[in-house]
């Protein structure tokens, strides 16, 4: 699995970050542009508990899925793109989300090997379960 994560402040389509349904209409968008293929409709979840309110949005895609937290008091957004194989492009999809937002980036990190499965796999194959002890 790999993740690329991308965070920072928007100055185009500053708009949708407090716009459930422009922020999910924007992660199809985002999809298209990266060659991702979206499964099913992008679910918005509005966490009225922010300041006039912040959508986040997860958009299933064949590869994994897109998660956006926003953060409109600050101009701010989170974008995490998991994938169950590597991104090979990952500077081109970063670069694309960057024009797309006009983002300026504060935080930046491509994983392309990340792979949880087989170090749990390879960790717990010779225990037996249950683990309450351990946890």
């Amino acid at each position: 699995m790999a993740v690329l994560s991308i965070d920072g402040v928007v100055s185009r389509n500053e708009a949708m970050l407090r716009d459930g349904p422009a922020l999910a209409a924007w992660s199809l968008e985002l999809a298209q542009a990266i060659g991702m293929h979206p499964v099913g409709s992008p679910i918005v979840e509005p966490y009225a508990h922010w300041l006039n309110g912040a959508p986040s949005v997860v958009l299933f895609i064949e590869e994994s899925a897109i998660i956006l937290h926003s953060y409109p008091e600050a101009s701010y957004i989170e974008i995490t793109l998991h994938s169950c194989k590597e991104i090979p492009n990952y500077l081109n999809v970063s670069r694309t989300i960057i024009e797309m937002l006009g983002l300026d980036v504060r935080y930046f990190l491509y994983e392309e090997a990340r792979n949880w499965r087989e170090r749990a796999i390879t960790a717990y194959a010779s225990r037996s379960w249950p683990l309450d002890k351990e946890l």
